[in-house]
């Protein structure tokens, strides 16, 4: 058996097989309009592309004809593989319909690969010339037959009869596979729906499609109507579709105070009137192939996303009727929960005890770590700096051997500290500081100065007034001090 005859062969039994396929399927329309035809091509394609792919098989199998058919199939073979490879190229991945009712996988490259394969199957018929093809094929088998006897005849009968087989048993599953092609399926959905579609937030994609009617709207024209957007995508041709179309019906004048809800369906005005004008359908909008679906990441039908009034996509994709029946009725009763117009709050509570600048500084009498008791009266007459301390703070204890050198570096004493010190006699005695350690009770001066932490720090004027903020933490108190060190030597040059 020639080369040449078994790509006749095999290039005659793919447009057979896509050829009887593609009879009667309403699939064929479709995804010609998704691959990006024109409606009006596109519906020719729907109609006479099973034909032409029979005929042309057809003049393959004859001898005077096998040469044009070979030509007729080259062509074929190598449009539909530049409509696939524009489509990638694109970054579009819609179902082909490649073998009709039998198919309902999206393109991919192992698509352009398998075109390739039956173009060089072609293209050897091609190369052969006029002369090879000749002869029929029924005259080439029977040369073939008598020269290889009976034993490969039989072979190959039993493995034909075999491939139809398993061909016969796999076609019995085709109408469930297609209808999970066009509908995802609500039972394995969440799990691969995970993250599909645009996040909530993402501003929804715009557009201007012709309704029903003849009109034209817009995603503008549908946010504007202060309610609550869902658009679902349907097909005319997707049997999950038309089975939801009577709940459709129910929630668009169920809810229609709180929702808009508008169909995005595929196909003619002719395709989704009749079943629109049957069951009420309001707001079908149509578009040419897929393209506002693709622009939402919404693949296959039906499947409904919520837009909000600020043109936000507001939902993730639902898709299949259960998940469509939950998303509309939880956006329902959302939508019905009014915002109250305005709330009246009470005033806050008033700050702690807040000393401003310039206020008397709060009085105290405090035994003292050296024995006796001090009177804040005892430091008229001087600028004084309060340290609030506690001998168990753990920023005291890194700031402390700073605050010591301060300490000794002030041997003329123009700026008196004075510690306030929280815990025991013994532990603050511990600290050895040569300033006054004072022991307050129950941190109550510190609240009277407004001191919530320590180390913390306020400087009181020779008056007794609040001369400063309260300066927390180890920078504000080196600055406070810094502060008070450059006052008190200003002082003392002026009394000079």
């Amino acid at each position: 058996m020639s080369l040449i005859l078994v790509a006749r062969l095999l290039v005659i039994a793919v447009l057979a097989y896509s050829g009887l396929s593609k009879l009667g399927s309403l699939k064929v329309a479709v995804a010609a309009r998704d691959l990006g035809l024109s409606p009006k091509i596109a519906q020719w394609v729907g109609q006479w592309l099973a034909l032409l792919e029979l005929l042309v098989g057809g003049l393959l199998f004859f001898g005077p004809t096998g040469y044009a058919g070979a030509i007729a199939a080259t062509g074929l073979f190598l449009a539909f593989t530049a409509l696939v490879a524009w489509n990638l190229w694109q970054g579009l991945r819609p179902a082909c319909a490649c073998f009709g009712e039998a198919s309902a996988q999206a393109i991919s490259n192992w698509t352009l690969a398998r075109n390739a394969a039956f173009i060089a199957l072609s293209v050897i018929v091609l190369v052969g010339g006029p002369s090879e093809s000749r002869q029929s094929v029924v005259g080439g088998l029977s040369e073939a037959i008598s020269a290889a006897g009976p034993a490969p005849v039989l072979a190959l009968i039993a493995l034909a009869q075999f491939a139809t087989l398993i061909g016969l048993w796999s076609r019995r599953n085709v109408s469930a596979e297609t209808e999970t092609a066009t509908s995802v399926s609500a039972t394995t959905a969440p799990a691969a729906r995970a993250d599909l579609g645009w996040p909530p937030g993402t501003l929804a994609p715009g557009f201007d499609l012709p309704s029903l009617d003849g009109s034209r709207v817009t995603l503008a024209d549908l946010v504007a109507l202060d309610k609550t957007l869902i658009l679902l995508f349907t097909d005319p041709n997707c049997r999950p579709c038309q089975a939801l179309l009577p709940e459709i019906a129910q929630w668009q004048e169920r809810h229609e105070d709180v929702l808009k809800i508008v169909l995005l369906s595929r196909g003619s005005a002719l395709d989704n009137r009749g079943k629109a004008e049957e069951f009420g359908i309001q707001t079908v909008l149509l578009q040419g192939g897929a393209e506002v679906a693709a622009a939402y990441q919404s693949e296959g039908t039906p499947i409904a996303i919520v837009v909000d009034s600020r043109r936000r996509i507001a939902s993730r994709i639902a898709a299949g009727a259960v998940e469509i029946r939950a998303l509309v009725e939880a956006w329902a009763e959302r939508s019905r929960k009014d915002a109250p117009v305005s709330v009246l709050s009470p005033p806050p509570p008033p700050d702690a005890t807040r000393l401003i600048v310039g206020d008397p500084a709060p009085p105290f009498k405090l035994e003292a770590v050296r024995g006796g008791t001090v009177d804040l009266a005892d430091f008229g007459g001087r600028l004084t700096v309060l340290i609030f301390w506690s001998p168990t703070c753990g920023f005291c204890r890194r700031f402390a051997p700073d605050l010591l050198a301060w300490e000794k570096a002030q041997m003329d004493g123009s700026t008196q500290i004075v510690l306030v010190a929280e815990g025991t006699r013994q532990a603050n005695e511990a600290e050895g500081f040569a300033s006054p350690v004072l022991l307050q009770v129950e941190r109550g001066v510190s609240q009277a100065y407004g001191v919530n932490g320590t180390p913390s720090a306020v400087m009181v004027d020779a008056e007794s007034k609040v001369a400063s903020e309260v300066a927390v933490g180890r920078p504000e108190i080196e600055a406070l001090l810094a502060r008070a060190d450059l006052l008190s030597r200003a002082a003392r040059r002026i009394q000079a």
